[in-house]
């Protein structure tokens, strides 16, 4: 009797270039792994890397599922290890200083530095690509976003000419029109930067028309002008700048249909677009399909009580977003708080984001009774909890499909108007509307119940297949993808 000769399994690079994609990406690389079709290698970008403590924790917890994992040299890592060539985005001390300055800028100093960063950095994801596709030789790459100048853009372009599909998962909290896009770029201060009133960004606006847009009787280009040039000088200025997915993705996750025509004014055609659901949200179906049991487990493990309500409370990065600094994000932290402890028979769960120091929101939650969730599952939590609230957080998706109520505070008018419109997601635009809304959604039970029927009225749209299977659904999707391509018919 012959034995039965092993199938060769299907090779994938799984890109991770931020921390919430490594969120997004493990369940699908987990089933990948566990299907025995597929060889996964996990390449984790710079920005990541520059994290050293968060990047540590991702590489631990791939590495110890069994998936080999790499950087952009394609070294093995089995521990973090900034890149020693990445080159260096400003010049330190008084020279770094005087490129900044009016007569730096004015003798071309910081343009120089900033074009040759670009271009050098640009040179090198594109070297870096085309041997991390000979050494692993992957049948499909798999990532969130293919934004013009990082990795995944080269990788995406290199690999189609090579006939390897790429299939994105987009990032769910990155459903910014390009109008929107703008927006963000005013509110964070970038918009100085790109602005045309500077003479080089006016000059680039009439060398690459593309590259410029209007919003609210202001002209922005795409790139400061150093930046917009070195990305033609390497050739990878596309068509259309200001949208996110022009690098011929084979195929696309649609993860829900609140999100389609923000996915096709961001670049996806019809074609390339397959509803699947979001596999992140999986775990957080789970825990709703046996709810009581999760609860008292992880309620134990948290020192909550079962019989109050929970809200939960998912810090914003405001300093990274450069809207606050380390000291008013403590401070506005701090009054939320202070506000949410004033409600009676509540108690309330922090989630972190990535960089903060636990132990500052420690002695914060400490004063005011609450609990920081370090290693709880944030979409566990959501499911348990009765109330979210956040500024900025993927998060928001899981708080939709479970139909827990949302306060989204849009203070600083950051613009996310993917989420603006869904039905149980109040936007609160003045600091003064927190207490008084909150206070309602607490103690108003017909209020609240009116929100939860609106957001399950609203599934089929805004938490479409919330169902435990997207995972699944995914995973057939890139067998079908790999199929297809060997078969020439990508």
């Amino acid at each position: 009797m012959l034995e039965s000769i092993p199938q060769e399994r299907t090779r994938v690079l799984v890109l991770i270039r931020t921390v919430p994609c490594a969120r997004e990406l493990w369940p699908i690389a987990e089933a990948l792994r566990d299907s025995g079709r597929y060889q996964c290698t996990i390449l984790i970008g710079r920005e990541v890397l520059a994290w050293e403590k968060i990047a540590s924790n991702i590489i631990r917890q791939y590495a110890a599922a069994g998936f080999r994992v790499i950087d952009p040299s394609g070294k093995t890592l089995p521990s973090p290890e900034t890149d020693p060539q990445a080159p260096k985005q400003k010049l330190h001390g008084w020279l770094g200083r005087f490129a900044d300055s009016k007569v730096g800028r004015l003798f071309g100093i910081g343009f120089a530095r900033d074009f040759r960063s670009t271009v050098r950095r640009l040179k090198m994801d594109q070297a870096a690509a085309k041997f991390l596709l000979v050494q692993e030789s992957p049948e499909l790459l798999l990532m969130q976003e293919d934004d013009n100048l990082y990795l995944e853009a080269i990788l995406t372009r290199i690999a189609r000419d090579a006939h390897i599909p790429t299939l994105m998962v987009p990032s769910v909290d990155n459903g910014q029109a390009p109008e929107a896009r703008m927006q963000t770029y005013w509110v964070i201060g970038r918009a100085a930067s790109v602005n045309t009133r500077r003479f080089l960004n006016r000059i680039i606006s009439t060398l690459f028309p593309r590259t410029v847009r209007m919003w609210e009787g202001r002209t922005m280009v795409r790139y400061p002008a150093p930046e917009a040039l070195a990305i033609w000088w390497c050739g990878f200025m596309s068509e259309d700048p200001w949208v996110p997915h022009r690098w011929v993705a084979k195929r696309a996750v649609l993860c829900r249909r609140a999100e389609e025509d923000i996915k096709k004014h961001q670049g996806f055609s019809s074609e390339q677009l397959v509803l699947t659901g979001q596999a992140a949200m999986d775990r957080a179906y789970e825990v709703m399909q046996s709810a009581d049991r999760h609860k008292q487990k992880i309620f134990a493990s948290l020192g909550l009580r079962e019989d109050r309500k929970t809200v939960l409370f998912s810090v914003p990065p405001l300093v990274s977003h450069r809207l606050l600094s380390a000291s008013q994000q403590l401070e506005f932290t701090e009054q939320t708080l202070q506000i949410l402890s004033d409600q009676p028979g509540t108690q309330t769960v922090l989630t972190l984001f990535r960089g903060a120091d636990p132990a500052d929101y420690a002695v914060l939650a400490a004063r005011y009774n609450a609990v920081v969730a370090n290693s709880t599952d944030a979409k566990e939590l959501v499911a348990l909890c009765d109330l979210f609230i956040c500024v900025r957080s993927s998060i928001i998706w899981t708080a939709i499909a479970c139909r827990k109520p949302t306060l989204a505070l849009d203070f600083w008018f950051e613009g996310r108007v993917n989420f603006y419109e869904c039905p149980g997601v109040l936007v609160l635009k003045r600091r003064e509307e927190l207490t008084p809304i909150l206070h309602r959604l607490l103690t108003d039970k017909e209020f609240y119940s009116l929100l939860v029927g609106q957001m399950k009225s609203a599934a089929p749209t805004w938490a479409t297949c919330f169902d435990g299977r997207a995972t699944e659904r995914t995973v057939d999707l890139i067998g079908q993808t790999v199929d297809a391509a060997r078969k020439g018919r990508l």
